[in-house]
């Protein structure tokens, strides 16, 4: 758990507004997600503080030793280390600050997987040989996380790309853009998660200044149509109540 602390906490301060992240396919190789903002779970100087924080709680609880205690700690450090080799230069030094540093290994696919897999087939061998189960229930168990993380790490590789929070999730921000030429759209406001930036034309249309994917153009629609019936559409495609010069 420690190693994996910061992309623990970092869905929840997603959904509670404080963080941002957006879904751009081909924003590199291995993922569509383009982690906007996320200063208070993945920044160095909050990590120092995650590590502090949990290392005193393990030493606390379980009395633990000093060596235990720094290993706790470090790993939650380590966290922030491996993603600046996997992330584009996204990845934050301070909370406030704008520097940001990232080796871009997910850029390429083959490279990824050699690496991010070797580390976990390395990291399970060093477990199974540094300690063993007592029973059958934690033999299981171990080989049920193990498999787990497996197949969550294959689907994020050759799944489709994930669609963005519901509307409700998070504060509204202001956009300040509208998008002419669709019935009953105001794009005025949307969710901390989506793009700050205005779209033109269509929605069945190109843009004219960039290209934003599908999430992006839906994301900014739900909160901006008044028609339950276009909100319908966009949530479960459903074409149920929608005139034709609304489509």
């Amino acid at each position: 758990m420690a190693a994996q602390l910061a992309d623990l906490v970092w869905p929840v301060l997603v959904l509670l507004g404080i963080e941002t992240v957006e879904v751009h396919p081909g924003m590199t190789a291995f993922t569509p997600l383009d982690f906007v903002h996320y200063p208070y779970s993945h920044s160095l100087v909050a990590l120092v503080g995650w590590a502090v924080a949990l290392a005193v709680t393990y030493m606390l609880v379980r009395r633990a030793t000093l060596a235990a205690t720094m290993t706790v700690a470090l790993l939650v450090l380590s966290h922030w280390l491996l993603d600046v080799v996997t992330h584009r230069p996204d990845m934050p030094v301070t909370i406030s600050g704008s520097e940001l540093l990232g080796l871009g290994l997910w850029n390429s696919i083959p490279a990824t997987i050699a690496v991010e897999g070797g580390l976990f087939a390395l990291g399970v061998a060093m477990y199974f040989r540094a300690t063993s189960a007592t029973d059958r229930v934690g033999q299981a168990g171990t080989l049920a996380l193990v498999g787990f993380l497996a197949i969550v790490y294959v689907a994020n590789l050759v799944g489709p790309p994930p669609r963005l929070a519901p509307p409700w999730l998070g504060q509204p921000r202001q956009c300040g853009c509208s998008l002419p030429g669709v019935s009953g759209l105001t794009g005025t406001v949307q969710p901390s998660g989506c793009s700050g930036r205005c779209l033109t034309g269509r929605s069945t249309g190109a843009p004219t200044a960039w290209h934003p994917s599908r999430y992006e153009l839906q994301c900014v629609m739900i909160v901006s149509f008044k028609h339950k019936g276009l909100e319908r559409f966009f949530v479960s495609g459903t074409k149920s109540g929608i005139r034709p010069e609304q489509a």
